[in-house]
C-alpha cells in the first residue's frame, strides 16, 4: 500500500476507536486455576515442567511436549498456569510450547485470554510476545473464536520488533478468514491504528517502523481481499 493510498484512506474514514484501552481478561486472576488443570497429578506436573525446559534447550526430544498435550489435554491447563509464573524461563518455555502445540492441532482455546495478556504487555520480552501471537494464530487455525484478541493484536503492530510484527500480521491474516464480520473488526482496528498519534508520527518521518508496519498491513489487507474474493 502506497503512502498516497494511506492518506486517501485516512481522509475517507472517520477516526475509529481501536481497542487500545480494552481490558484483557486473565483466567488466572485471584488465584483461579484453568479448568483443564483439574485432575493432573503433581508427578505429571513436574514431568511436564521438566520436559518444557529440556525441549527448549535441546532438539533431541523435539515434539515430546506437544505429544504430551495431545495425549493429556489437562497439561494444556497446566501450561496456561505457567504463563503467570514469575520464573521467566518456565513462562517463556510454556508460551513457546503452546504455540508449537496449537500449530500441530492441539486445542489451546483456554489459553487465549492469558496469551492476550502476554501479547498486550509491553513489559514482557518480545520473544514471549511473538510466541503468544503465534499461539493465537494456531488457536485461530483450530477454530477458536479469536475476535476478543483482535484489539491486542492490532495494538501489537506498533511494536518495534520485526519478528513480533510479522507474527501478529500472520495471525490477523488467519483470523480474517473466519467471516466478514471478523474482517470488518480487523479493518476498523487498523483504521484506528492508522489514525493514532504513533502512526502519524512514524508516517511523517517515513521511519523503519512505519515501513515495516505498512508491510504487515499489506499482508493483512491482501488476506482480507482473498477471503472476500473466495466468498463472492
Amino acid at each position: 500500500m502506497s503512502g498516497a493510498a494511506v492518506h486517501s484512506m485516512l481522509r475517507k474514514t472517520k477516526r475509529t476507536k481501536g481497542a487500545e484501552n480494552t481490558a484483557l481478561p486473565n483466567p488466572l486472576a485471584n488465584g483461579r486455576k484453568p479448568p483443564a488443570e483439574e485432575g493432573i497429578s503433581k508427578k505429571k506436573q513436574e514431568r511436564f515442567a521438566k520436559l518444557l525446559i529440556l525441549e527448549f534447550f535441546t532438539s533431541e526430544i523435539e515434539g515430546k511436549v506437544t505429544g504430551m498435550m495431545k495425549k493429556s489435554p489437562e497439561t494444556v491447563g497446566f501450561a496456561v498456569r505457567l504463563l503467570s509464573d514469575k520464573n521467566s524461563i518456565e513462562r517463556g518455555c510454556a508460551v513457546e510450547a503452546l504455540a508449537d502445540a496449537a500449530n500441530k492441532g492441539v486445542d489451546i482455546a483456554i489459553a487465549v485470554p492469558a496469551l492476550m495478556e502476554i501479547l498486550g504487555s509491553e513489559y514482557e520480552n518480545t520473544y514471549e510476545r511473538e510466541n503468544a501471537a503465534r499461539a493465537l494464530g494456531g488457536a485461530a487455525e483450530n477454530g477458536a473464536d479469536m475476535t476478543p484478541a483482535i484489539p491486542a493484536l492490532v495494538k501489537a503492530l506498533r511494536g518495534w520488533d520485526t519478528g513480533l510484527r510479522s507474527s501478529v500480521a500472520k495471525t490477523l491474516g488467519i483470523i480474517a478468514r473466519r467471516d466478514r464480520k471478523t474482517r470488518t473488526m480487523i479493518v476498523n482496528g487498523i483504521l484506528g491504528l492508522m489514525h493514532s498519534e504513533w502512526f502519524q508520527k512514524e508516517m511523517k518521518g517515513n521511519s523503519v517502523d512505519y515501513t515495516e508496519a505498512m508491510e504487515a498491513l499489506d499482508h493483512i489487507f491482501d488476506t482480507i481481499k482473498k477471503a472476500e474474493a473466495a466468498r463472492a
